[in-house]
């Protein structure tokens, strides 16, 4: 599925356990990764820290671009900053070479 780049949005959630994200574009999942899949829990210390997020951001830009979708855009939700474990998913996920908006 080649999804439009200015239709996809990226969704962020951090429990105090676990991180998500995901790739949403025009009311689909274009791709998605947690800390809860098995490969990406394993080998870390904690699932819910800067660490573990910048796994989850790797993988979830890989899932992307594997599927088309080169350039997302991320907005604040709440009271959610470009700080700690947000900003390491969101460079970890422009490392991978995923553009944001």
């Amino acid at each position: 599925m080649t999804a439009p780049a200015r239709h996809a949005a990226l969704k962020i959630f951090h429990s105090n356990r676990y991180c998500y994200a995901m790739i949403v574009s025009a009311g689909n999942v274009v791709s998605s990764a947690s800390t809860l899949e098995a490969s990406l829990g394993e080998g870390l210390v904690s699932k819910s820290d800067r660490v573990a997020s910048g796994v989850v951001g790797r993988m979830v830009a890989k899932r992307a671009i594997d599927k088309g979708v080169s350039a997302v855009q991320w907005t604040r939700r709440g009271k959610q900053r470009y700080h700690g474990k947000i900003a390491a998913l969101l460079e970890a996920a422009k490392v991978e070479g995923l553009a944001l908006r």
